[in-house]
């Protein structure tokens, strides 16, 4: 027979003393398979985290866009006053009118101006 401390391990301040012998025992086996429960899923947890794949530090960005509503103005402040050459652009469907804008950085960075009409402004 088990002695009411050890039946009671899970919940200390569980009163078993009117419980009978056998809701004693069965409280205890739930108990204990809840904690077996708690423990198989935070070790399935920290092995799953173990397992996860480290990803690689950010170094650097590729590209960034800038939606623009005067192309012609912003183009010259990318390439008048920074220095940057237009790499390549696209026009318009049926129009010679640039869409995009693209402003080369170096090999692997560039910049996107997306020509867009300015928002309407409702009063």
């Amino acid at each position: 027979m088990h002695s009411l401390a050890a039946m009671c391990w899970l919940q200390p301040r569980l009163r078993c003393k009117g419980q009978s012998e056998r809701q004693k025992a069965s409280t205890s086996i739930r108990n204990r398979l809840a904690l077996a429960a708690c423990l198989a899923v935070a070790f399935k947890f920290v092995a799953w985290a173990a397992a996860a794949p480290t990803r690689p530090k950010i170094t650097g960005i590729s590209h960034v866009a800038y939606f623009v509503f005067d192309l012609p103005k912003r183009f010259a402040f990318w390439h008048d006053f920074l220095g940057f050459d237009e790499a390549y652009s696209l026009k318009k469907k049926d129009s010679e009118e640039v869409r995009i804008a693209f402003i080369k950085i170096n090999d692997r960075q560039h910049i996107e101006l997306l020509n867009e009409p300015p928002p309407i402004r409702r009063t």
